[in-house]
């Protein structure tokens, strides 16, 4: 025990002269002088550009002329054709008879007519007519070269399309009432009125008893032929237009 005692004291000695005494300074300990790389600043990569260069959007507009306005032409005034003076001398003369047919003059010279009047005569009324066409002589168209007593109103029996002589192609339309208005019977037919065709040739020989047998010898194939325009003809009309010598 007296050993453990003398431990115990000894301790506390060294205690009391650790707690009296300064404390020894502790070694300088060198700074560990770890040198860091210095950290290298990134690389500036050029970074192209985002906004791509846009061409201009407003196109400039040329500047507006003035429209050029033509210096007007004063209209050139067309020379009038002076007016032709109307012929001298009268109006032409009514070439077919006129009585009971005045103020009608219109129902064949009127527009449709068979033979209209001029252009310039529209309007015109059938009364004035006679104020300067007058009656003339009678000899409108080719006269009857043969008699028309009895006949009077068949003119298109022979003369009408497929007839035996068809008119003109100008008077298609008109009626058979309308033919002697301007064709009369021609010289040595009843109701001649002088001049104009006559009928066709005498017959040279007589007749008698053989009145309807002209075609035995003037037919096709027989001793003195008919014309060829007389062809279709029947012998009961040989006489309309030829007569036996006297």
């Amino acid at each position: 025990m007296t050993k453990t005692i003398a431990i115990l004291m000894l301790v506390l000695a060294l205690v009391a002269v650790g707690c009296g005494a300064p404390a020894a300074p502790a070694p300088a300990v060198a700074p560990a002088a770890t040198s860091v790389p210095a950290t290298e600043a990134p690389a500036a990569t050029p970074v192209p550009p985002t906004a791509t260069a846009l061409p201009p959007t407003a196109t400039p507009v040329p500047p507006t002329e003035a429209p050029t306005v033509a210096p007007t032409t004063a209209p050139t005034k067309v020379a009038e054709t002076p007016t032709a003076a109307p012929p001298a001398g009268p109006a032409p003369a009514i070439p077919h008879p006129i009585a009971g047919m005045e103020g009608q003059c219109l129902t064949c010279h009127g527009e449709g007519g068979q033979k209209p009047v001029p252009a310039d005569h529209a309007g015109r009324t059938a009364d004035t007519c006679t104020t300067c066409h007058q009656p003339g002589e009678v000899n409108a168209g080719p006269k009857i070269p043969h008699p028309i007593a009895g006949m009077e109103g068949q003119c298109l029996t022979c003369h009408g399309p497929g007839g035996q002589k068809p008119v003109p192609a100008d008077h298609a339309g008109r009626t058979a009432d309308t033919c002697t208005t301007c064709h009369q019977p021609g010289d040595g037919q009843p109701g001649a009125g002088g001049g104009g065709a006559t009928a066709g040739p005498m017959i040279p020989h007589p007749i008698a008893g053989i009145e309807t047998q002209c075609l035995t010898c003037h037919g096709a194939g027989g001793q003195k032929p008919v014309p060829a325009d007389h062809a279709g003809r029947t012998v009961d009309t040989c006489q309309t237009c030829h007569k036996p010598k006297s």
